[in-house]
Formats: structure tokens, C-alpha cells, sequence
């Protein structure tokens, strides 16, 4: 009886894949602060008999397979972003409360993004348990990938520290980001978040007369030329794969909601660069020359992720074209391009919905998840 079999025999299964879900969203973990989560997933890798390890936050677990000279990574990441406005849920985004399941459907924040990999893998992870895997199977939990992707750039440095990357003939990957199971993504643009800062005068607001660098308005007219820009960039700096970069506006800060006499002296913005491979480099360097013009100051807010691609003619891509037709692109980066630096081929393929990813009432369907963990051991019999 194959793996994938005798998960499907398995009684309790559906049942449970609910129920870790719903555990999964309750415990917060907005990025940098996942090491509830990250306790809760050990602790269930040990019950199921497995030999987790913890690691710069960080959850792996290897489970060796009948042929330990090749390997299949799965890696998800355990950190969300801000649930933002609460009053905009209409269910708890976390906590005791939270996990509500409505229609096959259980909403908290992260749940597609990317906690439903989470319980997938946590059943994938008992299922290999039972009945040994045809590879090395590696289930790769990881911190921080909403804000650069620190997680997944520490295991593959450890992975090469202990040598596990020249012990195999062959590594494969499987990054669990949102695809609802009926695509396989094998690509992602770069990224880079940076916020911009201007200053202007500060003064009463009853004299607009006397402000001759108003910083709201100057933080317009960069913002106007950003876009652009991001014209421009997209003419020359268009990729055949990846598509074009984009420039995108993300928030805004200036003055005191509760002085609104006055001035602001510096109105801040965040933005986000999308780049493409022959972008990516100097991307940083050209808004920043654009900034230099108004007398504005840009910094990196978090470690820029490089693009990713995978060469559709590669292993994983064709035994998992086998169980999901479907070929794309993702429109989010993740962290694909890690192990695309390193030579690891990969896919993206994850039952979240990029539709329903940062935002309030985010949700994941449950049967995605089960399909999930069915899809992956079907890829582990056939890669």
C-alpha cells in the first residue's frame, strides 16, 4: 500500500485536518512573533513520532525516505501579517474565538496565507509517519517570510552548513504559498519595501501663506512622478516570463490626527517594488535618484527578495503537471527565489487563495487543504 493510500484509508483524517486548522489560526503569529505557533507544530510532529528541530525559529522535520540520496522539500511559512483594522473582521482574525468555520470555510488571519499549508503539512507529515516515503521528505516550517524571507534564507544556510545539500543527488521543492490547488505557480517577480521621507515646513495651519515646502504636498508630487516611473520601467525592464515591475503606494504618514491646526514638518510613504530580473539590481538605485530630486530620503525597510523562476522543463514541474494541469505565475513574491539561487527547482503550489490573502475575513477552504496533502504525497510516489 502506497503512502498516499493509506492516508486516504486513514478515518480521521478530514476531521482532523479541520481541526488543526482551526487550532492553527487561533494561535497569533504576525511576523517575528511566531514562536507560539512554532511550539504548537513541534509538539505535534512529536506526538506523531517524528524528530523535529528547532532552529533561529524556525520548525524542521525530516522524515527519511526508502531512498535517502534524494530529497523533497516542503516549505510554509508560519508567520501572518497584521490583521489591521478589527473592526472591519467580521470573525475574531485570531485568539480563542477565532477559527470560525462557515460553509467549509474557516476565516482567521492567514488562514490562505498561509496557515491552511500549515495543517496540510501537518497531515502529510503523519501520514509519512505511518508508511515510510519513496524520498527523504522534508517539512520546512519558517518565520518571517512576510517581511524578506529570513526563515527560509536561515534553513537553506543550515541545510548547507550540515552538508544535507551534498549528501543528495537530487533536491527538489515544494513552496506552499496560495495557489488553490488548481494551479502550479513556478515563478514570482522580486521585491522591494522601502519608505520614503520628506520635509517640509512646519507652521500653523491658519497660515498657509508662510509654508513653502509643504511636506503632504511634496510627498504627492514624488508620488506622481513614481508612477511614472513605474511607466517607464516597464518599457525597458519587462520580462518575457515574469512580466513588468509596478510601483506600488502602501501607506502614508504625516501630521496629528488630533492637531489638525498645523503643518506636518515630514510626511512619510511606503512603497513596493516589484522587479524583474534584469531590474532588480538597480531598481533601489533608480527611485533613488528620483527621490534625490525633491530633497527626499529613502531607506530598505526589510532584506529585498530577488526574483524566482523555475525551468518548466524540470522534474518537479512534470510530475506535479501530472495531478495539476494548470501552469502560472504568482502575483505575490515568496520564497521560491531562495531556493532558485540555490539551484533547488521548485514549484508554488498551496491551498490558500491569493484572492482572500491580507485582508479582513481572509479564509481557507478546508477540502483545499485535504486535497493539498493528497496532491503532495501523490508527488512524493511520483518524483
Amino acid at each position: 500500500m502506497t503512502c498516499a493510500e493509506e492516508l486516504l484509508q486513514y478515518s480521521s483524517y478530514k476531521m482532523n485536518t479541520t481541526n488543526l486548522l482551526k487550532d492553527i489560526v487561533k494561535i497569533a503569529s504576525i511576523s517575528s512573533h511566531e514562536r507560539n505557533l512554532a511550539d504548537y507544530l513541534f509538539t505535534h510532529f512529536l506526538v506523531a513520532g517524528l524528530k523535529p528541530l528547532k532552529h533561529e525559529g524556525n520548525v524542521y522535520v525530516r522524515i527519511p525516505g526508502a531512498d535517502t540520496t534524494r530529497a523533497l522539500i516542503f516549505n510554509a511559512h508560519m508567520d501572518t501579517v497584521s490583521p489591521g483594522a478589527l473592526s472591519l473582521w467580521k470573525f475574531p482574525p485570531y485568539g480563542k474565538d477565532s477559527g470560525i468555520e462557515i460553509d467549509g470555510k474557516i476565516y482567521g488571519v492567514g488562514a490562505s496565507d498561509a496557515k491552511g499549508s500549515l495543517a496540510s503539512l501537518l497531515a502529510l507529515g503523519d501520514a509519512c509517519a505511518k508508511t515510510q516515503p519513496a524520498l527523504d521528505v522534508w517539512i520546512v516550517f519558517v518565520c518571517k517570510e512576510e517581511t524578506g524571507g529570513d526563515g527560509t534564507k536561515s534553513f537553506l544556510a543550515w541545510f548547507t552548513e550540515k552538508k544535507w545539500s551534498l549528501k543528495y543527488t537530487e533536491i527538489s521543492a515544494v513552496v506552499c504559498g496560495p495557489t488553490n490547488m488548481d494551479e502550479i505557480h513556478l515563478g514570482h517577480r522580486g521585491n522591494i519595501h522601502a519608505e520614503i521621507s520628506v520635509n517640509g515646513d512646519g507652521g500653523h495651519g491658519a497660515q498657509p501663506e508662510l509654508i513653502k515646502k509643504h511636506a503632504i504636498l511634496e510627498a504627492m508630487n514624488i508620488v506622481e512622478e513614481l508612477k511614472k516611473l513605474e511607466i517607464e520601467l516597464g518599457k525597458t525592464y519587462t520580462d518575457s516570463v515574469l512580466g513588468k515591475p509596478s510601483i506600488g503606494i502602501t501607506s502614508i504618514q504625516a501630521g496629528d490626527p488630533v492637531a489638525p491646526n498645523k503643518f506636518p514638518d515630514t510626511c512619510s510613504f511606503t512603497i513596493d517594488i516589484r522587479t524583474t530580473p534584469s531590474l532588480h539590481k538597480s531598481a533601489f538605485e533608480i527611485v533613488e535618484k528620483l527621490c534625490t530630486k525633491f530633497g527626499a530620503h529613502i531607506r530598505v525597510i526589510y532584506t529585498p527578495s530577488p526574483p524566482g523562476h523555475t525551468d518548466p522543463k524540470t522534474k518537479i514541474v512534470a510530475c506535479a503537471k501530472k495531478l495539476v494541469t494548470t501552469i502560472g505565475l504568482s502575483k505575490d513574491s515568496t520564497d521560491l527565489c531562495f531556493f532558485s539561487e540555490m539551484g533547488i527547482p521548485g514549484i508554488i503550489l498551496g491551498p490558500g487563495d491569493q484572492s482572500a490573502s491580507h485582508k479582513p475575513n481572509e479564509y481557507c477552504d478546508v477540502s483545499r487543504c485535504e486535497k493539498a496533502t493528497e496532491i503532495y504525497l501523490k508527488i512524493i510516489e511520483l518524483i
